[in-house]
């Protein structure tokens, strides 16, 4: 391991020589900058969070944080790797990140990633949340219609 001087004073792996590193290092602080902040310090921002989501595991809340931005500020771009975090069962994070963000999330994005997830290993988890959603949309994936 090469030790990367950032804000948490953390070492970071050698892989991350060919990472997004000002990224990297605003992720791995413990508070970290605000998601658009985050973005500005990348010309592809969305391939660098997905990166880091992919690559970096310490500190853990790094690749939670990139997960959060791009659902945050690129929801369509996402959707398709956020459904493949929701149904796989190594990714048990990832995916009560993403059950976290679907009332937040424009509909055309929450209601597929719902439904894939009602489909896969954590569905128990996502159906009690969904059961106590404000979004009457979200909440009758779950619920029968009154």
């Amino acid at each position: 391991m090469i030790p990367i001087l950032s804000a948490s004073l953390l070492f970071v792996p050698l892989a991350l020589a060919e990472a997004p590193a000002p990224m990297v290092r605003a992720l791995s602080a413990y508070e970290a900058p605000a998601c658009q902040d985050i973005a500005a310090l990348s010309p592809s921002p969305v391939e660098d969070l997905g990166w880091v989501v992919d690559h970096v595991s310490q500190p853990p809340w790094a690749p939670m944080t990139a997960a959060q931005c791009l659902l945050q500020l690129y929801p369509e771009e996402t959707r398709p790797v956020a459904e493949r975090w929701v149904v796989d069962p190594e990714r048990a994070g990832l995916a009560r990140l993403v059950f976290g963000e679907l009332e937040r999330l424009p509909p055309e994005v929450a209601l597929p990633l719902a439904r894939a997830a009602l489909a896969g290993p954590h569905a128990p988890i996502l159906e009690r949340r969904l059961a106590r959603s404000e979004d009457p949309t979200l909440r009758a994936l779950v619920l029968p219609a009154p």
